[in-house]
């Protein structure tokens, strides 16, 4: 039978997508806090739409404060339109893809989101009429179920892209708490190299739940026991379907030889040292990507993360950024002193709190909101809107939280922000890697500003507490990371703490002055902001953010398996990183070693690791056969310490090997008391080849450290202070230590213009918060010395076998074969800083624990990942 379709009339839509962002706004119904779009935005976009089809990434740098929201919006949609294919705009936490979701639809733009594994709107996704709002978790993760729904597509904007790297190397970092099943027989997996390098004492005490102790795995260790650690980890169910564990397994269950170990009594961790992120479906080829940034002192972070050595970057002009600041620098001798000014001054007020820990913002919590990680939007806005006195409390979120306007024009920084992740705290404190370290706080305390201050006509007081924090930030050397208008607020609020110390006004005239814009407030700074000139930028994040990208590519290129080549790009990026900073080169070194490794060159892989244990002692010494390995160092002229060493040998040249070993075998003793510590102490200088003498004695005056150290011809005095009798759970204490290691600080400006490198030989105990430690004082215990002396009677052993060659040409081959060298030798020993361990790093690995799911008995408990 004919079926009569004639009578339907159809009147398909000509559908026009615009493709051009402006056009794109033009078109919008603004029905919020937008009412038209700014110059630097249009900027930014124009030239966005210009490079859109000759750069697959494009970096957007925007003010704090600059409005990149709408621009990441904007030249998200215009791709989708364009090219007909779904799009992401990705967020670091849940809180802002709810903020984001909430601009967009302030200005009429159709989005999807995807949190939690649940999608909303996705018919606007599938259609492909708007972005998904997501997360990096959700991107990133292994099991992705967007890779599998997204198909091919078009763009990703990556929102606050210059902090995104803490997000995505959780992706890949397989975190085992102290509690989960696998976590001791890893423990004892690692024992017998701890053992033989000297450091059982150290896991021991992470054992006994030392939050202190902190411990790399080296990789020839790593690679060594991968396959046996693999077995272990997935008998003990790290490859569950579901649990935590199984998302990173994903990414680096197959290549745990290339993934750096880190040990704590709160848990293990194993990552890469640069988060692999080309095997993310997200950076292929044929899509789009646009880094969204804020202005921040170095890219270097960026390149860490993204490792993208050419980015096309866009930054549009305009006064983004230039809010009122107040710096009001708390008085009060400690920590507790200066918490108890401020809760005082801030009594009536409503303000947000951020500290390193949720253990540090303990302080602060009672009658507080205590902002927890399963915490959703509704919480932040509703601190927003609540009127003052109240209190929010945030737990080492520097970023990824807003509180623009008069939702909060307060904010009290409490502490010097860390790293949350134990890879960046053994850069830190273990590889001592200063440039990273200043970098990276830098960074921090800028992102932690602008919780508060979002827009030119923001206005407020940031209250700056802890007193690491305010030494920190009255450094001019470190100043000079921030903005030039930072800067100078920073200087104005310094000199305003000396006018109120002086009696010349109030933090309470102040404070009400900023908060109220009064006139006479007004007047004050336009007055004097232009007068404190702000420092240029340091030189250091140039070369630091070409080493970042290109240990990125390296690193790419050990993952894949290309031995040669990634040994060739991490040598010469060590032999660079010479000139800038040894620690740095002594990582670079260690992983030419497992890429020699992986190239099946063991000889020239135990060399590079021996460079880098030379540098750093904290990365490892590879037992090796000392001769083989030394006989390709070529010397020519001995240095005044190897000939001071062949004296030193033909005194005694049966007897002085078993000198050096019998003062190991004292400062390996677990009980040491002080009066052969310095005795063995003086004698370790005396058999390096230095002056060693103890100025503690009354013969010398009593007016130095126990023993000291000068090199025969050079600059440069070590102070040993023997600590050896202190144990836990006592501390170093601010008059009884750290008084004294400012007095010998003194003692040593008799050497005008030498160095001074003071050291506590003892074990690593809290140091009392209210002190103010040296910034150079390193705490080192006793066994490194002691390895050290091992170290050194392999040089007189070789001098008494003979090697054809003068004495003291053969000392200095073993010299620097050893790292034996001043001042190297006692520099590159595993130490902490005495103002690390003004920090307690349990409260932060509590947090981290809290926020993730543990395996138990196979199952899985609390928490939900942020997919």
């Amino acid at each position: 039978m004919d079926i009569d379709l004639s009578g339907i009339k159809l009147r398909p839509a000509a559908e026009t997508r615009q493709s051009d962002p402006e056009e794109i706004f033009k078109r919008l119904t603004l029905r919020g806090s937008i009412e038209n779009i700014w110059q630097p935005q249009t900027e930014a976009v124009k030239e966005w739409y210009a490079a859109r089809t000759t750069s697959e990434d494009v970096g957007i740098e925007m003010h704090t404060g600059g409005g990149k929201t709408l621009v990441g919006l904007l030249v998200g949609q215009a791709s989708v339109n364009e090219m007909r294919r779904p799009g992401f705009y990705v967020c670091p936490t849940i809180q802002l893809v709810e903020q984001t979701r909430a601009r967009a639809a302030e200005c009429g733009i159709e989005t999807a989101t995807y949190v939690n594994r649940r999608w909303e709107d996705r018919a606007v996704f599938d259609a492909a009429r708007g972005l998904c709002i997501t997360t990096y978790a959700a991107v990133f993760n292994s099991r992705a179920r967007l890779a599998q729904e997204a198909g091919y597509p078009s763009i990703f904007v990556f929102d606050d892209a210059h902090v995104a790297g803490e997000e995505i190397r959780k992706q890949f970092t397989l975190s085992i708490g102290s509690n989960h099943p696998a976590y001791q027989p890893i423990i004892d997996q690692v024992r017998r190299h701890f053992t033989g390098a000297h450091e059982a004492a150290k896991l021991n005490a992470i054992g006994r739940g030392d939050p202190l102790v902190l411990l790399y795995l080296p990789q020839f260790e790593m690679r060594r026991i991968a396959g046996v650690l693999s077995a272990l980890l997935v008998r003990h169910g790290v490859d569950t379907r579901g649990a935590p564990t199984w998302y990173p397994w994903g990414h680096i269950g197959t290549r745990l030889d290339a993934c750096c170990m880190l040990l704590t009594a709160g848990g293990i961790e194993i990552t890469p040292p640069v988060p692999p992120v080309h095997t993310v479906w997200c950076m292929g080829s044929g899509i789009r990507r646009v880094y969204l940034t804020a202005t921040l002192p170095s890219a270097a972070e960026f390149a860490r993360t993204f490792g993208l050595p050419q980015l096309r970057l866009i930054r549009p002009g305009g006064k983004s950024g230039t809010a009122q600041r107040l710096f009001i620098f708390a008085p009060g001798e400690n920590n507790l002193e200066q918490r108890g000014f401020s809760l005082d001054l801030l009594d009536k007020q409503k303000y947000a709190v951020i500290a390193p820990s949720f253990k540090e913002a303990e302080p602060w919590q009672e009658g507080a909101i205590l902002f927890k990680r399963e915490h959703r939007n509704d919480v932040i806005e509703q601190f927003a809107k609540s009127p003052s006195p109240e209190r929010l409390v945030l737990a080492a979120r520097y970023h990824g939280i807003d509180l623009p306007g008069d939702a909060c024009r307060i904010l009290v920084l409490d502490g010097l922000p860390r790293g949350t992740d134990l890879l960046d705290r053994f850069l830190a404190e273990g590889l001592q890697a200063e440039p990273l370290r200043t970098m990276q706080t830098a960074v921090r305390v800028i992102q932690a500003i602008g919780r508060i201050f979002r827009s030119n006509t923001d206005h407020g007081a940031v209250v700056i507490c802890g007193s690491d924090l305010q030494a920190w930030l009255h450094q001019p050397m470190h100043q000079a990371f921030f903005p030039p208008l930072l800067q100078q607020q920073l200087r104005l609020g310094i000199a305003l703490r000396e006018s109120v110390d002086a009696g010349q006004t109030t933090f309470r005239a102040l404070l009400a002055g900023v908060l109220t814009g009064s006139k006479s407030w007004d007047q004050l700074y336009n007055q004097y902001i232009d007068a404190y000139a702000a420092e240029p930028p340091p030189p250091v994040p140039a070369w630091l953010t070409d080493f970042s990208a290109r240990e990125h590519a390296a690193y790419r290129l050990l993952w894949e398996g290309n031995g040669p080549e990634a040994a060739r790009g991490y040598e010469a990026l060590a032999q660079e990183a010479d000139e800038h900073d040894q620690n740095l080169a002594a990582w670079f070194y260690h992983w030419a070693g497992a890429a020699h490794e992986e190239a099946g060159q063991p000889e020239l892989a135990t060399l590079v690791y021996v460079e880098a244990a030379n540098r750093r002692a904290a990365l490892g010494r590879p037992a090796r056969d000392a001769a083989g390995v030394l006989k390709t160092k070529n010397v020519q002229k001995p240095s005044a310490q190897a000939q001071a060493i062949a004296a030193e040998w033909a005194k005694d040249p049966t007897r002085v090997a078993g000198k050096v070993r019998a003062i190991a075998d004292v400062l390996a003793r677990e009980k040491l008391k002080a009066s052969p510590a310095h005795e063995a102490l003086e004698g370790l200088g005396r058999y390096l080849g230095f002056t060693s003498w103890r100025p503690d004695t009354p013969a010398a005056g009593k007016t130095g450290p126990d023993v000291a150290w000068r090199p025969p011809v050079g600059k440069g005095v070590v102070g040993l202070e023997a600590k050896t009798e202190k144990r836990a759970p006592a501390e170093y204490r601010k008059k009884d230590d750290v008084g004294q290691a400012h007095d010998h600080v003194e003692w040593a400006t008799q050497f005008a213009g030498e160095p001074f490198y003071p050291i506590w030989v003892g074990p690593l105990l809290p140091v009392s918060k209210e002190s103010h430690p040296p910034k150079a004082l390193r705490v080192v215990e006793p066994i490194a010395f002691s390895e050290l002396a091992t170290r050194l009677v392999m040089v007189y052993e070789q001098l008494a076998a003979g090697t054809g060659e003068p004495p003291e040409i053969t000392a200095e081959r073993y010299l620097i074969a050893l790292g034996l060298q001043w001042p190297g030798c006692v520099l590159s020993l595993p130490s902490t800083f005495a103002t690390d361990l003004q920090h307690d790093p349990s409260g932060q690995e509590q947090e981290v624990a809290e926020s993730k799911d543990v395996l138990t008995n196979g199952q899985t408990v609390t928490g939900t990942p942020e997919f």
